[in-house]
């Protein structure tokens, strides 16, 4: 079942769009904001034991599935 599932092809894809076109080599700073920046606060959240309501997680989840649906038409 777990063999269905394969999303390395997909990290490959978006490493292999943090290289530098005229030079073909990866970005510190690419590498940084893309791998790096959302851990600083995912960090901060965990740290600090910041908490949301039930309502505050759900009016989130909404507003992220209607923008990954605006992604999918185009």
């Amino acid at each position: 079942m777990i063999d269905k599932i394969n999303i390395s092809a997909i990290i490959i894809g978006h490493i292999r769009t943090l290289k530098d076109e005229a030079t073909g080599k990866l970005l510190f700073s690419d590498i940084l904001l893309a791998f790096f920046a959302p851990l600083l606060p995912a960090s901060f959240a965990v740290y600090f034991i910041v908490s949301m309501s039930d309502a505050a997680v759900g009016a989130w989840v909404s507003a992220f599935s209607i923008f990954a649906g605006l992604l999918l038409i185009y």
